[in-house]
C-alpha cells in the first residue's frame, strides 16, 4: 500500500510541475503578444496624430490663402 501512495504522490508532483510550466508558458505568450498589441496601438496612434497635423497644417494654409485673397 506505501508503494502505491508514494507513486500516486510522484505522480501528483509531476502533474504539479508540468502544470505550473504551462502556466508560466502561458504568461510568456500572453506577456509577448501583449506587447506587440502595444506597440501596434502605439504605431497607428503616432500614425493617426502625424495625419492630424499635417490636416491641421493644410486647413490652416487654405484659411490663410483664403483670407488674403478676399
Amino acid at each position: 500500500m506505501n508503494w502505491m501512495a508514494s507513486r500516486f504522490s510522484g505522480l501528483v508532483n509531476i502533474n504539479n510541475h508540468n502544470r505550473r510550466i504551462l502556466l508560466i508558458r502561458q504568461h510568456d505568450v500572453f506577456t509577448s503578444t501583449e506587447f506587440l498589441r502595444i506597440s501596434a496601438i502605439k504605431s497607428r496612434n503616432a500614425a493617426l496624430l502625424t495625419g492630424f497635423f499635417i490636416y491641421h497644417d493644410t486647413v490652416s494654409t487654405l484659411k490663410v490663402t483664403a483670407d488674403r485673397t478676399v
